[in-house]
């Protein structure tokens, strides 16, 4: 019985995500921020973006190393077919636009809390 490459590779990617995913949002201390008397102020909201991007910060860089390596995985497995290769260059391409939406995802919203005055709390790429 055979087994196809690409199964084994995203079965990976969902058990390394399924055990990754709820450590840093627990380790987060939670995404919604606690409102007062159950009005939230504008503050809260400020709050609520500071702790979105920083979720999206931390998940960020391991997505993409897990990504990078599957690939890399891919390509090195298909060295000698042609097609294999191509699929596995194309989703490294796949790959790469993903980690560019996601940091250009968070850099418009830390633009927008600057403009909208949040300060220097906001977590940075850094």
């Amino acid at each position: 019985m055979r087994i196809n490459n690409r199964f084994i590779s995203k079965l990976t990617a969902v058990a390394l995500s399924s055990l990754y995913l709820p450590i840093v949002s627990l380790a987060a201390g939670g995404i919604v921020p606690d409102c007062e008397n159950g009005v939230c102020k504008f503050s809260d909201f400020q709050q609520l973006g500071q702790n979105i991007l920083g979720f999206l910060i931390k998940i960020l860089l391991p997505l993409a190393i897990l990504g990078v390596s599957i690939v890399g995985v891919n390509l090195v497995m298909s060295a000698d077919n042609a097609k294999g290769r191509t699929d596995a260059k194309n989703s490294l391409q796949n790959v790469l636009i993903g980690i560019a939406v996601g940091v250009g995802a968070i850099i418009i919203v830390q633009l927008i809390f600057k403009t909208l005055g949040a300060g220097s709390d906001i977590p940075s790429i850094n």
